[in-house]
């Protein structure tokens, strides 16, 4: 028992030490120690909360202190810095509805001052990107490659950057105005590929491949309609010329490819009509023509044919 009291006694004496010294973190910890092996002595209870109340005061004189020192900070604008002091700070005093309602205003200030850092970057930058964009887009989209690599992280300025490269893409559009009004269709893929290497996901792009595509059906519909029209004239010549053989066999190739129009389907059933007649008027000359010789051969081979 009197060695556990030398040892408590001197244990205080140590955190007391301590205390003096300022070196609250060591004060506290010995105390825990102490209390955590010896409950029941309460000295040590009282001393850690003297410690809590030493380092809470000595936490608002750093508070203070610093808040002083920061004076030239706010005179300068540096919201950043005050922002990031301010956040250590409030460690220190978590309560402090003072260091909170300062945190408040630096961010405030610091979104202000972003804001107008963007305005004016974007006014500069305008300028500059305009007058590339007409002299040298080459250039253009290089210096839109940097900028928007520097500001990977800012929603604005890479949506300000992006209406460039839409401009430079309707420009690259504007002057192939001639070669997209072409039918030159492997020359404008060429053409949409290299637009989408500026901006792969532009609508500008979206909406010319659909206006291409709309060309090209159009072309092909067109085309087949000038097929259609050529066959139908052939055709019809067919049965002019009374080669309806032909013209059947030219109309049930056409099937092949296309469905019937009523047009042609008068024009098939003309051509079959007409080529029945045909096949049956050629069939009764053809035994008109034979009758004569049929009746002499029956003449002088009367055994040879069986009477029914």
């Amino acid at each position: 028992m009197e060695d556990d009291n030398f040892f408590l006694q001197q244990a205080e004496k140590n955190v007391n030490i301590l205390l003096i010294d300022k070196k609250y973190q060591e004060a506290y910890i010995l105390c825990n120690k102490i209390i955590a092996k010896y409950p029941n002595y309460k000295v040590f209870e009282k001393l850690k909360k003297k410690i809590e109340e030493n380092v809470e005061r000595a936490n608002k004189e750093v508070v203070e202190k610093t808040l002083e020192e920061m004076e030239i900070l706010w005179r300068e604008e540096k919201y950043a810095d005050i922002l990031l002091k301010l956040k250590h700070l409030t460690k220190l005093d978590p309560d402090s509805w003072k260091l909170q309602r300062l945190y408040k205003k630096a961010q405030q200030y610091y979104l202000e001052q972003i804001e107008e850092s963007k305005r004016k970057f974007k006014k500069e930058k305008a300028e500059q990107l305009n007058k590339l964009l007409q002299d040298n887009p080459d250039q253009l989209l290089r210096e839109l490659t940097v900028l928007e690599q520097a500001n990977t992280k800012d929603g604005e300025i890479a949506q300000f950057l992006g209406g460039f490269r839409t401009e430079l893409i309707k420009k690259k559009i504007a002057e192939k105005s001639d070669l997209l009004n072409s039918d030159k269709y492997d020359a404008i893929a060429n053409l949409i590929l290299s637009l989408k290497k500026i901006d792969s996901t532009s609508p500008e792009i979206e909406k010319l491949q659909n206006r291409i595509q709309a060309k090209k059906a159009e072309a092909q519909l067109e085309s087949k309609k000038e097929f259609i029209y050529k066959e139908k004239e052939y055709i019809k010549t067919l049965i002019q010329l009374t080669k309806y053989d032909k013209a059947v066999q030219a109309i049930e190739e056409l099937l092949k490819y296309i469905q019937l129009d009523d047009e042609m389907k008068v024009l098939l059933k003309e051509a079959q009509k007409k080529l029945y007649s045909q096949s049956k008027e050629q069939t009764i000359d053809s035994i008109k023509q034979s009758f004569p010789a049929l009746k002499q051969n029956y003449s002088s081979n009367k055994d040879n044919f069986v009477k029914l």
